[in-house]
């Protein structure tokens, strides 16, 4: 019988694939203190640990390994008349003996890089949780005692090693996952200012600059809320020493300009779902949990949050998928379900509001959390967050959310949410033989190559589905063939927490060998694919990776389709990608980790992808995390040329106006910026095209000070006399902004230039921008002028946004002027343009104006029904600064008291 002891967390205690439940849960405490101390242990001594207040403890002790030996056989415990002892070997595996054993081997002078990073990744996988997390005995305190010491030593041991690690990867380039482990180490006390700054460093290096900042800020508020403390000397020079401050602007000003020209996007991949067969990786039988998807469920349906944890490749995201599917069914609500990865808080609340259709609004508050809590307040909907890996910024999220909005977690990590923790195990024996057999689409003999086979899976879903879709694929394999098969391979991989000694076997053996069975072609297609940031590409970007035409590429995707070594999402209008398991990217990675060939590939194929599609947003769109991480890693070796042309790309081709930016993109830009300064006059041309997009970016966050600084270094370098005029008029609205009283001769110097030159977009803004100084200076008839010729220009420019622009902000003269009947044909024009273009901010926007002219005409009730669906349209639409507006309005003309 092989067991299996797990003490990091819950007790688990699992014995041939199925949990042993016992009567007296001081077997668990009992096997808990033999595997942490594995040496003989006197029978008196033992028996005092555990029942100090009685004189039957001999006695009591005697009947615990009774019923422990009762219920697991085996010579795994050694017991005498004098001592008890446990000893793993291959029948019997603990995970706090192979944590220790991991760490020792680890800690071996003679070690290379690679090795040594395999065995921290495994052994820091292991802990999950604290030892004997939420485990106690009520009638012993020298247990509990000794709990809390054995807690703070295997915390000190797991906070060293991760620190080591996350060294480790930084010094192979691999700064994703260091960023992930020093995540992981700040985790373990959110107080403690070393993981912090080890963390800002690695933002840094990563080109992630804004995100050092705001791990920055995130720790001062902590520690000012609970110390009363501030930060240490070493953090703030860390802080002085990223170049440019991030404080924005407080000033604002009554601008009634369309809003910049970006939107922005998460980095994050954000989807609804209003159908229960569209969830993707919704499994058609969701073998072993049958139960468990009852339960997840009632709980969702009662508006819980529920984590399910558990090792790499248990089922994890499958299981959500097939309780997101049964919650539509069940509700008929949506489900909006996005996969976080390593993102911060900031990414996650934008992906949210893009799928809402308001990513620009998110960005445009100070508190993005407390936009999205608002956007959500309304929506019956099951949120879905898949593989959170990144602890901090899940906790700033959940915090952020509402409470009666139902989420359901996927995690590897046992996070300690404010709700239900499931933690998912491996199936048993009967289970297991469903699921293989289900994948298999065959009989299989129940013979003992069969049993074998099943044994070395050890419930493994993820191994269990490879195995049945190879016995699928090769009719003439048998059970003892692909036994024989995975037991030749021999490559040692980091695998998840919970594997330690036996996961090599179940996962590493088997994917490895499964990899040496693949022809040439599919095994340099898959090892290459390592080399991916995501772990997802098109077969454009990887036969690019290749230096292949894409059909090249079909036999050998099509064989590690088959091998279950990867699958496919998308189709339809999306673009059809081919994703590899988390697990199986993690052996690529393993595989071309350093190489500097596999990070040259990727390079390259991303430059080529982005030459080809750079106008193309679906495509920059499907490939956005790849294409972050090929300039993260040209700036890793620093190619400066390939920087500055991939983010030109994004930024100048149409993607950044159709889906806007992230923020790591803005670092990328910021580094872009940097790059093409330094090149000198060979790159003037990108320089003062990357700038003048980073000032939309700048304008957007109420960065103005930077914004006014970026617009003078593209003055600098415009190329011709319209890119001089229209950054001229951008200076102007920036100094007025800035309240520098020479911004009248920006604007006379832009518009002499547009008028000598008919420039109409340019005439537009600047008479546009001159109409609201007027307004705002309350010189009403200047200010009708003014917008009068606005609206001329865009008329002529054929511009539906200006245009839009300029007739309501003419209209909103109109009414401060009294006249209502000219201010409604100028709202009637703005409105037919919002029904044209599909805006509901614009209908919002003329509704409200017309509610103003019904007001001053008299006409309560109409007045009420306007500003109500104008209300009901921003609240949907989550424009809460509109939002606020109307309510002003509608208590201070009183209409709010009338109606209630």
């Amino acid at each position: 019988m092989r067991v299996r002891l797990i003490f990091f967390g819950t007790p688990l205690i699992v014995a041939d694939g199925a949990p042993v439940r016992f009567e007296n849960r001081k077997a668990a405490a009992l096997l808990a203190y033999l595997s942490a101390l594995p040496q003989a242990h006197s029978r008196e001594k033992l028996a005092a640990l555990l029942w100090p207040d009685t004189d039957q403890a001999l006695a009591a002790l005697r009947t615990t390994l009774w019923e422990i030996r009762k219920k697991i056989e085996g010579d795994w415990l050694n017991i005498t008349r004098q001592d008890i002892t446990l000893t793993p070997d291959d029948d019997c595996w603990a995970d706090v003996a192979a944590f220790g054993d991991l760490l020792r081997r680890a800690a071996a002078p003679d070690l290379d890089r690679p090795t040594r990073i395999a065995l921290l990744q495994q052994a820091v996988d292991l802990v999950q949780d604290d030892f004997l997390a939420g485990f106690s005995l009520r009638d012993s305190a020298e247990f509990d005692d000794w709990q809390r010491d054995q807690q703070r030593y295997y915390q000190r041991l797991q906070g060293r090693a991760l620190a080591d690690l996350a060294a480790l990867y930084e010094q192979v380039g691999d700064l994703n996952a260091a960023i992930f482990t020093a995540e992981r180490l700040r985790a373990l006390d959110r107080l403690a200012e070393e993981p912090v700054e080890i963390l800002m460093r690695l933002h840094a290096a990563a080109g992630q600059r804004q995100q050092a900042l705001r791990t920055y800020q995130d720790y001062a508020a902590l520690i000012d809320a609970e110390l009363g403390a501030a930060p240490g000397e070493a953090i703030c020079a860390l802080v002085d020493s990223l170049a440019k401050p991030t404080a924005r602007s407080t000033q604002t000003a009554r601008m009634m300009f369309p809003a910049g020209e970006g939107l922005a996007i998460g980095g994050v991949t954000a989807a609804i779902f209003r159908e229960p067969d569209s969830v993707p990786g919704r499994p058609r039988r969701l073998i072993g949990r049958e139960a468990l998807l009852s339960r997840l469920l009632a709980l969702l349906q009662q508006g819980e949050r529920v984590l399910l944890t558990g090792m790499g490749g248990i089922g994890k995201t499958s299981t959500a998928a097939a309780s997101a599917s049964a919650f539509i069914a069940a509700t008929g609500a949506p489900v909006l379900w996005l996969e976080t990865a390593f993102q911060s808080a900031d990414e996650i609340f934008v992906a949210l509001a893009r799928s809402f259709d308001r990513q620009q609004a998110a960005l445009t508050q100070r508190e993005p959390g407390a936009f999205v809590r608002d956007l959500l307040a309304n929506q019956r909907s099951l949120l879905v967050l898949d593989n959170c890996w990144n602890a901090g910024a899940l906790f700033d999220v959940l915090r952020a959310l509402p409470t009666s909005l139902p989420v359901l977690l996927t995690a590897r990590l046992r996070i300690p949410i404010d709700g239900e923790v499931i933690d998912l195990t491996v199936l048993n024996a009967n289970d297991a033989r469903a699921l293989i057999a289900h994948h298999a689409r065959r009989d299989l003999p129940d013979d003992a190559d069969f049993a074998a086979l099943l044994r070395m899976m050890g419930g493994h879903p993820y191994a269990l589905e490879i195995a049945g879709k190879q016995l699928k694929a090769q009719p003439g394999l048998t059970a003892g063939d692909l036994r024989a098969r995975y037991a030749r391979g021999t490559q040692e991989i980091a695998v998840p927490g919970g594997f330690g000694e036996e996961g090599r076997e179940n996962i590493a053996r088997v994917i490895a060998a499964s990899v040496e069975a693949l022809s040439a072609e599919a095994q340099t297609t898959l090892i290459q694919m390592g080399a991916l940031p995501m772990p997802r590409a098109s077969a454009e970007l990887v036969a690019l990776m290749l230096d292949a035409a894409p059909q090249d590429l079909d036999a050998p995707l099509g064989e590690l389709e088959q091998a279950s070594l990867i699958g496919v999402e998308g189709g339809g209008n999306a673009i059809p990608l081919y994703r590899l398991h988390d697990l199986t990217h993690g052996y690529c990675r393993d595989q071309v980790r350093g190489a500097d060939d596999a990070r040259r590939r990727l390079i390259a194929g991303v430059t080529a992808y982005v030459r080809r599609h750079s106008r193309q947003p679906l495509h920059v769109e499907a490939e956005y995390g790849n294409i972050l991480g090929a300039v993260r890693a040209a700036r890793q070796v620093s190619d400066g040329a390939m920087v500055i042309e991939i983010v030109r790309a994004i930024m100048i081709d149409g993607y950044f106006d159709a889906r806007g930016y992230t923020p790591e993109l803005l670092d990328h830009l910021d580094a872009a910026v940097n790059l093409a300064e330094d090149v000198g006059a060979d790159a003037h041309e990108a320089l003062h095209l990357l700038l003048s997009k980073r000032i939309n970016v700048m304008q957007m966050q109420g960065r103005l000070d930077e914004a006014f600084s970026d617009n003078l270094r593209a003055l600098a370098t415009a190329p011709d006399l319209y890119r001089r005029a229209l950054l001229a008029t951008t200076l102007a609205t920036l100094a007025y902004r800035l309240k520098q009283s020479e911004y009248t001769l920006y604007l006379d110097e832009a518009e002499a230039v547009a008028r000598r030159h008919t420039f109409h977009d340019i005439l537009c803004r600047i008479t546009e921008f001159r109409g609201v100084v007027a307004s705002t200076d309350g010189d009403r008839e200047g200010a009708r002028l003014h917008l009068t010729d606005a609206v001329e220009h865009a008329e002529k420019m054929n511009d539906p946004r200006r245009l839009f622009f300029a007739l309501y902000n003419l209209a909103v003269v109109e009414i401060e002027l009294m006249n209502c009947a000219a201010a409604e044909d100028h709202l009637r024009a703005a409105h037919a343009l919002a029904e044209a273009q599909g805006s509901e901010l614009w209908m919002a926007m003329c509704f409200s104006g017309m509610g103003r002219c019904t007001h001053l005409r008299g006409d309560p009730e109409q007045t009420y029904r306007l500003m109500t669906d104008a209300l009901n349209i921003s609240r949907r639409i989550g424009d809460l600064r509109l939002v606020e507006w109307v309510q002003q309005f509608l208590r201070d003309e009183g209409y709010i008291r009338a109606q209630q």
